[in-house]
């Protein structure tokens, strides 16, 4: 295949925001050089002029600034990004690049959500709300994307993936979109993903319908082991993921349509606790894929001696366990970890010091208990 249009998502796919608004995948950055009209809602976004600008710019190789995550992920060898992802559920879907179909959707049903994760805002999960507004931000309160699945498109999906707020908490809506499906006798041709924080399991109704799907992967959102992931992901316990887990693998061995992998959101909190992690998820013999979160936590952030500890534990690891697996993900962490930081060092660790004290404060935890290294780098 041509490496020209750079992405084939734009000729096949759209993102809901929980707000409502459109962009085109997930890792669009809103602040690039094309700026999308509010206007557009999930009825008209996908054949209008904004999206056939942006195909036109993949045709002539002139890559937005958007898309700068996705093109620093394979910079850093992230052979499994978007852009991959893209390509290859292009030549599955059979997408025509002279007549873009809508076939896949990417949901945040509404900002609802149960966990108050340290990487994430009250756009996101509205148990942020309040701590939005310690932080000194206005409350956008509880925001709903008004999403369904219309009757056309429901005639020509291929796959429907469904993200956060905690997608789990809406499986009223998401069992009615499946039923939609059903009713046109093609579940046999659809994809489902899910991306969740794993603390509420699937129902039965929903588990039925999904046993009838082309193929289903659950993604389980857990950035640590234990008290760490606990810490990161405030509200979370980690006996009733364990649980989960277990339940959710033990439901894979009873549905072949069914696969489960990781989603590891890594930022400064959690590089260093990635090891002793992957140890304990490999008893799964899952696959693992790796986030990278921007701006204050980002982990490039961490100072240079604390980003060389990490990285070197990680390339010993890698150079000298044979039966070390998800090395792929490792690789990507040094290389992450590598560059330079994206803050200026005194300004990272002020910010730091108050955004994170606020947390801690407010959610009677204490950093030194999970992470001793960072809390004495902000000390």
């Amino acid at each position: 295949m041509s490496d020209k249009p750079f992405c084939l998502i734009p000729w096949f796919h759209q993102k809901v925001n929980a707000d409502g608004t459109m962009k085109p995948c997930c890792v669009w950055q809103s602040d690039g050089e094309m700026q999308i009209d509010r206007s557009y809602d999930h009825e008209n976004f996908f054949h209008g002029d904004f999206m056939q600008e942006l195909r036109q710019r993949f045709r002539e190789d002139r890559i937005p600034s958007n898309c700068s995550k996705c093109t620093y992920l394979n910079q850093i060898g992230n052979d499994k990004g978007h852009r991959e992802w893209g390509m290859a559920n292009a030549l599955e879907m059979g997408v025509n690049t002279a007549d873009p179909q809508l076939m896949s959707q990417e949901v945040d049903i509404s900002n609802l959500c149960n966990l108050r994760c340290r990487m994430c805002s009250q756009r996101r999960s509205s148990k942020w709300i309040s701590d939005s507004v310690a932080l000194g931000q206005e409350p956008v309160g509880l925001l709903e994307s008004g999403w369904s699945l219309s009757e056309a498109h429901a005639s020509t999906v291929k796959m429907l993936m469904f993200l956060g707020g905690e997608p789990t908490l809406h499986q009223d809506r998401i069992l009615a979109a499946l039923q939609q499906v059903d009713r046109l006798g093609r579940l046999d041709q659809l994809t489902v993903r899910f991306i969740s924080n794993l603390t509420v399991p699937l129902e039965q109704p929903v588990i039925d319908l999904l046993r009838k799907t082309r193929s289903n992967r659950i993604l389980c959102s857990i950035d640590g082991y234990g008290a760490l992931n606990d810490y990161v992901r405030s509200d979370s316990e980690w006996p009733v993921i364990e649980r989960n887990v277990a339940q959710l693998v033990q439901l894979s061995n009873d549905m072949p349509n069914l696969t489960v992998g990781l989603s590891y959101a890594l930022s400064v909190y959690n590089a260093a606790g990635f090891h002793e992690f992957a140890q304990w998820w490999h008893q799964y013999k899952l696959g693992i894929s790796c986030t990278l979160v921007q701006h204050l936590l980002d982990a490039r952030n961490l100072p240079r001696e604390e980003k060389q500890r990490i990285a070197d534990w990680y390339l010993h690891m890698v150079t000298t366990d044979k039966q070390l697996r998800s090395k792929h993900v490792y690789r990507m962490i040094i290389q992450h970890l590598n560059q330079d930081a994206v803050m200026d060092q005194e300004e990272w660790r002020q910010q730091m010091r108050h955004y994170n004290g606020l947390l801690d404060q407010r959610r009677g935890t204490r950093l030194a208990d999970v992470y001793p290294q960072l809390a004495e780098i902000l000390a």
